[in-house]
């Protein structure tokens, strides 16, 4: 202390300041490691119905500790295929329950945004490559049904930052996909010839928004879309790109983070929200909540029997180092009365 004393001014400051720095980030590395610690030795989540009548069940245990289920699709048979934003694996879910992984997926693929069922029985695959946001490009494959896989070829993103998510297919052939960075693109029925077709809104002053999911309605011909960061669903019109929308979040509190969309036979538009961690319907313009305390709810599929198919990605694992995933990962299916 007395050397430390006989130091220079300048000196001591800098010494003091080190010290104090070293308190703070001690302090800090405490209560981050306080907060993994908390939430890693939480009970797992389980999703409860919201709404009167409906029921929540867990459907399909997937057989992966690093599955972290992104999109689902589902056969007009009641076969549910989904597939792993970590991993690449593809998951085939036969009517009973019974999970089975694809054969190459995980191989083939790196981090799979994306599924269609296809009128032939095949799958086409949206593969990011990797999770990360700021991946230019991607590509895509199709599963055939006997298991064989075709590279279609990669996107090129010249111009600009891509990162597709989400997948559908309307009346005429042609592949939609969500742009986080807030567009719309579409593709031939193949995957070629990928263009920006549509870019959100920007209203001045408004963050820019983030293109989640997009979900093709027959009954009208239409293209939903969502946007996460703004919470808007959009309709969008296949053959002039016009748009409206069908809901705008307003308001400070309970953003409900609207990341998938989906629809059923008869027009009903369903969407889940990752911030409230809930399933949702669109009614009249607005939401009305149908079930809650997913574990991450991301994409959503309609059964043939009318019930929806929720994928719990789990994913503040993914983005928040030392936190573990609430295993298993799993699906939820969700009956509306």
């Amino acid at each position: 202390m007395e050397r430390l004393a006989g130091l220079p001014r300048g000196q001591r400051i800098m010494i003091f300041g080190f010290i104090a720095i070293g308190a703070l980030a001690l302090l800090v590395g405490v209560t981050l490691l306080l907060i993994v610690l908390t939430v890693n030795n939480s009970p797992r989540s389980v999703a409860q119905p919201i709404a009167e009548g409906v029921t929540v069940r867990e459907y399909a245990i997937l057989p992966a500790d690093d599955a972290y289920p992104a999109p689902v699709v589902v056969a007009p048979d009641g076969t549910a295929y989904t597939a792993s934003y970590s991993s690449g694996e593809v998951y085939r879910i036969a009517p009973d329950g019974t999970v089975t992984a694809l054969p190459d997926t995980r191989d083939r693929f790196g981090s799979v945004a994306g599924l269609v069922y296809n009128a032939d029985g095949s799958l086409t695959v949206l593969d990011r490559t990797t999770g990360d946001a700021e991946t230019s490009g991607g590509r895509f494959y199709v599963i055939a049904p006997d298991g064989g896989i075709s590279d279609l070829g990669s996107l090129s993103a010249e111009g600009g930052t891509v990162a597709l998510n989400g997948l559908t297919r309307d009346a005429a052939g042609f592949l939609y996909a969500a742009d986080l960075f807030g567009y719309v693109w579409r593709f031939d029925s193949d995957g070629q010839n990928g263009a920006r077709w549509w870019q959100a809104p920007q209203p001045d002053g408004q963050p820019a928004s983030v293109m989640t999911d997009v979900a093709y309605d027959s009954t009208t011909d239409t293209i939903y879309a969502t946007d996460s960061r703004q919470n808007v669903i959009y309709a969008l019109t296949p053959e002039t790109a016009a748009f409206e929308e069908l809901y705008r979040f307003v308001g400070t509190q309970n953003a409900p983070g609207l990341v998938g969309v989906t629809t059923a036979p008869d027009g009903t538009v369903y969407v889940t929200a990752l911030d409230e961690k809930a399933l949702m319907v669109l009614r009249e313009g607005d939401l009305a909540y149908l079930a809650g305390f997913f574990r991450g709810p991301w994409d959503a599929a309609v059964m043939p029997d009318g019930s929806v198919l929720i994928t719990n990605i789990d994913s503040r694992a993914l983005a928040t180092p030392g936190v573990s995933p609430q295993l298993p990962f799993a699906l939820d299916l969700v009956t509306l009365p």
